[in-house]
Formats: structure tokens, sequence, C-alpha cells
């Protein structure tokens, strides 16, 4: 779904579905116009379901996702830096939606997931650890 930057409006909400294989997440973006037209302040929650990998074996792991993340969109290439919350550069006068909940879904999906097998597994040689230490 794309909006032209000339339509948003302070509070306008959309929401967005996205499914993907076993990927099923719910959205709703919140739109807040900065003063000086270029820049809207973008709420973003999204919940569901993400099909993600253990980062020790490899195995398959439905993790339940619920977030909301805080961020500028630009109209434009953004001059500048904040230190709050990150940009998106909107180059063609439209804010796309789907590209910037699969941008923020990927990088949940970039993150590092441990199965159950695996998190009892560093749970147990960290108590072995532990233990040769203290002898």
């Amino acid at each position: 779904m794309k909006i032209p930057f000339t339509k948003v409006s302070k509070d306008a909400k959309y929401p967005l579905e996205f499914k993907n294989g076993n990927d099923q997440i719910l959205s709703n973006f919140k739109f807040k116009p900065k003063t000086g037209g270029n820049l809207v302040h973008c709420e973003l929650k999204f919940k569901g379901q993400l099909d993600t990998h253990c980062s020790i074996c490899g195995k398959n792991i439905i993790s339940n996702i619920d977030e909301k993340i805080e961020l500028l969109i630009n109209n434009g290439i953004f001059n500048g830096f904040d230190e709050e919350f990150d940009i998106y550069e909107m180059l063609n006068g439209n804010i796309d939606l789907d590209e910037i909940l699969i941008s923020e879904i990927e990088l949940i999906k970039s993150d590092y997931y441990k199965c159950n097998d695996c998190n009892n597994l560093t749970d147990h040689n960290n108590e072995n650890d532990e233990n040769n230490y203290k002898n």
C-alpha cells in the first residue's frame, strides 16, 4: 500500500496484513506529520508469528511477535541525523507501507534466536562452567 505524502493527515491510521508461508503479521501504521512538510513520525505496531531459525542448530522456530516501533519517514533524502528514531527515505513522494513493514520484519528475523533444545543445552553448559570456576 502506497500513500502520497500530501495525503497523510494527523493521527491517520492504516492497518496492513502480511502473510508469507508461516509468517502472519497484522500491523497498524499511525502517522503524525512533522512541521516542514517533508518529515512524518510513524508509530508501527505489529503482532503475529514469524518463521525464524535457531542460531545454534538451524532448526525452524515459530516466534510470536508483538512489537511497537517508532520511526521517521522523509519525503526525499534526509540531510541530518536523528539519535532517537530510524529514518526511512522515500524518494518518489509516496510512503510505501509494504516496504517499511517487510524491512522491519526482516530486521527482526535476523535477530539471534535459540530453540528450546539449544536453550536448555546452553543453560546446562553455563552451570558446568560456573562449577568449574568455583573449584
